[in-house]
């Protein structure tokens, strides 16, 4: 008696398997990830060796070496920017954060916070660098 040989067909499964498999990655990504702008070229924040590393938020106001200011693309004086305080009240249109260049003068800070400050405008924290061992 001679038994037939099984043929066994060739499956194409994996195929469809590491396709769903990529498509599932590449949906993680996409709901977990977070298109934020790049921030404005030149600028060096401070480093300090207390504060946890972090990217500047999507709205920072950035001060270049010369103490020019920077919010949203364009330049402001230090006039315009205290409108946009006074304008923005504290709210989320407010820059959450300044990002100044770590070459600004000192004094120059100081001054533009205190200044915020004694006008009773709301101050945006400084944000700063973890210094790496």
């Amino acid at each position: 008696m001679r038994i037939a040989s099984v043929t066994h067909k060739k499956s194409n499964d994996w195929v469809l398997q590491f396709i769903n498999i990529v498509f599932l990655i590449l949906l993680f990504f996409m709901v977990n990830g977070v298109i934020a702008p790049s921030p404005q070229p030149g600028i060096l924040p401070p480093i300090a060796v207390f504060s946890d590393a972090a990217s500047p938020p999507q709205n920072a106001l950035y001060i270049d070496q010369n103490g020019q200011l920077g919010f949203a693309g364009r330049t402001l004086t230090i006039a315009e920017f205290e409108d946009l305080l006074r304008q923005t009240g504290g709210g989320k249109d407010m820059p959450q954060a300044i990002v100044a260049d770590r070459r600004l003068s000192a004094t120059f800070l100081i001054d533009l916070l205190s200044g915020l400050q004694s006008r009773g405008l709301p101050v945006p924290p400084l944000m700063t660098l973890r210094d790496q061992p």
